[in-house]
């Protein structure tokens, strides 16, 4: 079974996708080797978007995973570094791309799907994930965008 979080962009994507969004949803929806992890706080991000949070809850597990204290400190880990190698975005900014790549990695998820490139893509942010989590001896979840994401099922 693969397991995946998605980030908030990627239900806008799967909306705005007029050719194959409608066809994904529901070949991700039945796929039973495909686990969407609900998370929170991805939920409540979508709460200002609400076109989404239909597509959101059809696509998630059942189960509701909450932010805990090691989520948010594996996220400011991955910050403190993320600031040591020079990044420029500020906490309030970037906390939660952190905190979903925590949660992705507490899980052990194989999966995060985003095509924010700004703050989780980042290259300085992407490396310090791979910092911290090799120095706590954790799997890195492996990055896709919405495009790979489709070639998996269209």
């Amino acid at each position: 079974m693969i397991t995946a979080i998605l980030d908030t962009n990627i239900y806008g994507d799967l909306l705005s996708d007029d050719l194959h969004g409608a066809e994904l949803i529901e070949k991700i929806k039945t796929d039973p080797n495909f686990l969407i992890h609900n998370f929170r706080l991805i939920r409540n991000e979508l709460r200002g978007a609400p076109k989404t949070l239909p597509v959101y809850d059809k696509l998630v597990a059942n189960k509701i995973i909450e932010e805990t204290k090691p989520i948010n400190d594996l996220a400011r880990q991955y910050f403190e570094v993320y600031k040591t190698n020079m990044g420029v975005q500020g906490q309030k900014k970037i906390m939660n791309d952190f905190k979903i790549v925590a949660c992705a990695t507490i899980l052990n998820c194989d999966l995060v799907v985003t095509e924010d490139q700004r703050t989780l893509l980042n290259p300085i942010a992407v490396k310090a994930y791979r910092q911290v989590n090799l120095k706590i001896n954790k799997r890195m979840p492996t990055f896709f965008r919405y495009p790979e994401l489709k070639r998996k099922y269209i």
